[in-house]
């Protein structure tokens, strides 16, 4: 019976440690034509326990979108900015209609403000905010 009553415990605690809004994946690169770019993703995942395709899991994936900034920064105004949602089975590339992305190399740090337009009205990206940089290995 002990067991039965630690395992819900357990889920829980590690799906609070696991889930919320997070950046991946931080490269950079250089494409032919010589202009640095940084990529990186930024995901939402929602806590709890879910059944999913491979069986149980503590999280589930909310959205998620993939950036991409031309130049050597460190703040990238709208029009060096695309991203794609994960999400959208189009997955075309978006450019936001205003705002910047700031890189802080000191901190490892990187900070989102931008705004999109969705069905004719502009409203904030719902990935904005402040997030670490863990450079990919």
């Amino acid at each position: 019976m002990r067991k039965l009553l630690i395992f819900p415990f357990l889920v829980t605690f590690a799906s609070i440690a696991i889930a919320g809004t997070e950046m991946r994946s931080w490269h950079r690169y250089i494409p032919p034509d010589g202009e640095p770019h940084f990529a990186f993703s930024v995901a939402d995942y929602k806590r709890g326990l879910f059944w999913g395709s491979c069986g149980p899991s503590t999280y589930s994936l909310q959205w998620m979108y993939d950036f991409d900034l031309a130049g050597a920064g460190p703040t990238f105004r709208s029009g060096k900015i695309s991203f794609q949602s994960e999400m959208d089975p189009a997955m075309r590339k978006q450019t936001p209609v205003s705002g910047e992305i700031r890189i802080d190399e000191e901190k490892k740090r990187i900070e989102i403000q931008l705004k999109v337009q969705e069905n004719g009205a502009v409203r904030d990206f719902e990935g904005n905010g402040s997030y670490a940089i863990n450079e990919k290995s």
